[in-house]
Formats: C-alpha cells, structure tokens, sequence
C-alpha cells in the first residue's frame, strides 16, 4: 500500500455568484422534473441473474453495446429498443431460464407438491426479478401462464416457459417508476422504487434482499433512512467500480481506442494506460481522500514498463506504483489517456470546456478546416492560423486558447520542451466571464491547478453526476436539486463521497413529476 505523502486537498473556492434559486423553499412544493423509464445495463442484467438464480454465464454480453449520449451510456433517451435488443433478450431468457428451471423443480421443491410449490416459487423470484412484490394480476397471470404450459409438457418445461415470460417482462428488463400521489401532480416513490434507485446509483446492481427487506419495513420512506443506507453502501467495493465507471466515461476511458501511441510503442500500453485511469481513480476514492483537487493533483500512477518510457520514467521490472515528476505531471489532466485521446488544442480545449466547464460549445454551421501544415511551425504556432479565418475562429477562439496550455506534450502525451527546435509557450489566457477561472494560466500544471479550486468546476462535476445518476440531463424543474448537489460538493472541499450522498437526500431521488394528477 501506498505510504508516501498524500496531496493536500485545497478547499473549493467559496461562491462568488452562486445563489439559490429564489424559489426552493419546501413550502413552495416539490420541484421536481418528470421521471424517466431506464433499462437495466447489461452489467445489471447479469448481477441481477447471478444473485436470482446463481447464473455465471454473463448472458448479457453478447447484447448489443450501449449508445452514449453526453459521454455517457446510461442515458434513458438513447435506449431505444431495437430488434436486435429483443431477439438478444429472449436468447438470454431462453438460457437463464433452461438452467433455472430443472434445480427449481429437482432441488427447490424436491420432495413437495409441485401444486402448491412452483407457485411458491414463481412468487420468490418475481419479487426478486422485479424488484417489489408481484400484484394479484401478475400472480395470476404466471400461475395461469405455467399452468398452461403443463398441460402440454412438464412441470419443468412449463416453468422454463414461465421464467422466459418474466425475464422479458418490462419490470424486469426496465426501472418503472410509479410512485404514490402527493398531490400538486407529484408522487413519492414507494420504498422498493427507492430501493432500486438506491442500490442502481450507488452500487451498480439491483436491489438484494436484504435491501427489499428494509423497503417492505418502511426504513426507506424517509430521507434520514435513505441516507443511512447510502452511507452505508459506499463502503462497499461496488460502490468504488462505479465511481470509477462514472470518472472513466466522464474523462472518456470509452475512448481507448483512439489513443494515440508513439511509434514503437507495442499496442498493450493503450490498455496500460487506461488500467492506469481506472487505477488512479479507484485510489483516490477508496484509499485517497476522494476529493476533487485531488483529481487534478495527485502525481501518483500506476505504470507499466511501456508507460513509463512514454512518462520519461525509471521503467519498472513489474507495474508498480510511482509518483510522475511534480515539474511535468499533476492528476488527471496530465496522464497519457487523456492527452493520447485529446492530441490536439482544439480536442483538449473542447474536453476543458464542455466536460470540466460545463461551458457551452459554440455551434457551427460550416466544419472548420483543419490547422494548415507550415514547415518548421510548433502545433501552437498551427493552431493559430484559426483565428485569421473566420469560418474557424468562430469555433476554434474558445477551444485552443484553452488548449495550449497542454503543449509541452505531444500528440501521445510525451513530456516536450521544445517542437521543432523552437521552446514550447503553454501560456494562455483564459476568458468565460468566471471570476475562478479566468485569467492567464501558464500549462498543464497551472491550469490543473486553477481548477483544482474552482467553484465553477465544482458546479460542472456535480451536474455531471446528476445526469450520470438520473439516466438524463437535468430540467429546469430540477434546479433545486442541482443547486443542493454544488452546495454540497463545494462545502465539503470537494468530497465526492459528500456528492454521492447528498444525491439521495435532493427532492429529485425520491419524487418525481406526474402529468394529469
């Protein structure tokens, strides 16, 4: 374990212009927007088949891979059902539920009435499956449906046949949100509802029935119980791989294969760096102190043999664990998956401004073209031909400026002082009208450090989270939630584990919109 000095987490800077909406007060009512329907990610379905039915297989894999939409793959509105999802779906039912079905029948009701213990069953893993206990409806829906199946083929075919019908049932495949009406057009969910928010968010994974057990008992139909649970939760190591998933598509770990290696370089070390991400991120939430300077600070990496010749670093026997050199590397920002997948100004500057910014990105309605080639210029020296045409400057004035303070490394993120026998000007000037975040800033490691303290980047990472959370951007209906959320974040001095459990306690975790109540 790590046993070296820990990078001192500065504060977040206290708000200059932040105010709370005028009109979150609890008396004024719930502000909350719409709730959406999520479909459980492939990661879901296979935790939620291995914990109901002991299934190792991974069925889900094979399913069709996720489509992103801000950066993340969790988004309600780019889960379009297509074909392909329902024919992967019933293969994966068919699977599931032949292997289930046969220890059911020989193991769960061995030596009982078929009659009276299938139903038994069916009840079990329907309120696994679903999350909540079945209704009556439902109940008598699978009674009828395996009782019609037997009469054509065995008990166990008529359960597989069974099983399929609810591992293709919606409240299976699908998080559906009804609630109990308070009035004003909300609802409040029920406990199982917040159970499977809880345990999705935060853990990755459906409810277990430990979890059911706390909703059924009404430990979960209050803030206070919520958060207990969730404080609770972040203890375990599935809370830990999801912040890390969230970080990594955040920085855009899903972009690996565009990493760009220097020429030599054996393929492996694209892998290498993005475990090196993973690796940084886990530290620094499990063993770290989990807040955001930290993110943008920290030196410590994992690196391998091929890593630490692109870091200019003694090469270990083994991937070992190391401090970068503090004049040339300093968190995230700074690592070769980031500045390998972002190997230009324009690239960088853009990731600054739309992901660590949350700073709109000017729309054109003509691509720009491309930096000119000039023999002998710097990449710098390139880039600025943008502002003399106009078609590109338009775009290009915000994103490069931003981006030359990363061009003391090259394309692949090798550390450079000089390009073409001229010295590196990573100097810059940065103008968004934000009192933390402008002014001039000279390279990575001074950029890194401006937003290590910034409330506006605070602000950004805590939106990112609501989104990432929630499957959806946020509405204006939320802008209570939100605010609560930055408040949080930036009072804490940055703790994201602060974040995480605050994210439970705004009104949009347990309530949501109706329209026509």
């Amino acid at each position: 374990a790590y046993t070296g000095p820990k990078p001192v987490s500065t504060e977040v800077a206290p708000p200059n212009d932040v105010m709370p909406p005028a009109d979150c007060n609890q008396s004024a009512g719930r502000f909350v927007a719409s709730n959406v329907m999520r479909r459980l990610s492939p990661d879901q379905y296979n935790r939620a088949v291995l914990d109901v039915f002991g299934d190792t297989s991974s069925p889900a894999s094979a399913f069709p891979a996720e489509s992103r939409k801000d950066g993340y793959n969790n988004q309600s509105d780019a889960q379009a059902a297509q074909r392909e999802h329902v024919e992967r779906w019933g293969g994966a039912a068919q699977a599931v539920a032949s292997k289930a079905a046969g220890g059911i029948i020989t193991t769960g009701c061995a030596g009982q009435d078929l009659a009276a213990c299938v139903p038994d069953q069916l009840l079990k893993i329907g309120y696994r499956l679903f999350r909540r206990p079945l209704n009556t409806e439902e109940q008598q829906r699978y009674q009828a449906f395996y009782t019609q199946n037997q009469q054509t083929g065995t008990p166990e075919e008529a359960l597989e046949a069974t099983l399929m019908a609810m591992l293709m049932s919606p409240h299976f495949l699908f998080v559906i949100e009804r609630g109990a009406p308070i009035g004003n057009g909300v609802v409040q969910l029920t406990g199982y509802e917040v159970a499977s928010r809880l345990s999705l968010t935060l853990l990755g994974a459906p409810p277990d029935e430990a979890l059911l057990a706390k909703a059924a008992a009404g430990e979960l139909d209050t803030a206070e119980g919520v958060g207990a649970q969730a404080r609770a939760m972040l203890l375990e190591q599935r809370n830990t791989d999801v912040v890390r998933d969230f970080h990594g598509q955040w920085i855009g770990l899903q972009e690996a294969e565009k990493l760009k290696l220097p020429e030599g370089t054996p393929p492996e070390a694209a892998l290498a760096a993005k475990e090196e991400v993973e690796w940084f991120i886990q530290d620094w939430y499990k063993t770290g102190t989990g807040k955001l300077a930290d993110l943008f600070l920290s030196p410590r990496a994992w690196v391998s043999k091929d890593l630490a010749t692109i870091y200019g670093v003694t090469a270990p026997d083994q991937p070992a664990q190391i401090d970068l050199p503090a004049d040339q590397r300093a968190g995230l920002l700074t690592r070769v998956m980031f500045l390998g997948t972002h190997s230009n100004p324009a690239a960088r500057g853009e990731f600054i401004l739309r992901q660590v910014l949350c700073a709109p990105i000017p729309a054109v309605a003509v691509m720009p073209p491309d930096a000119p080639d000039i023999v002998g210029a710097t990449t710098r020296e390139r880039f600025e031909q943008h502002a003399t045409n106009p078609c590109a400057s338009a775009c290009h004035g915000q994103l490069d400026p931003v981006g030359f303070v990363f061009e003391n490394y090259d394309a692949h993120g090798v550390w450079r002082a000089t390009e073409n026998g001229k010295p590196i000007n990573a100097a810059t000037e940065i103008k968004m009208g934000k009192p933390d975040v402008d002014g001039p800033v000279d390279g990575a490691l001074g950029i890194s450090e401006k937003l290590a303290t910034s409330r506006t980047v605070s602000d950004c990472l805590a939106t990112h989270w609501f989104q990432f959370a929630n499957a959806r951007p946020a509405e204006p209906q939320d802008r209570c939630s939100v605010f609560q959320l930055q408040e949080k974040l930036a009072t804490t001095g940055g703790d994201v584990r602060e974040l995480l459990i605050a994210s439970t306690q705004v009104d949009s975790f347990r309530f949501a919109r109706k329209e026509g109540l």
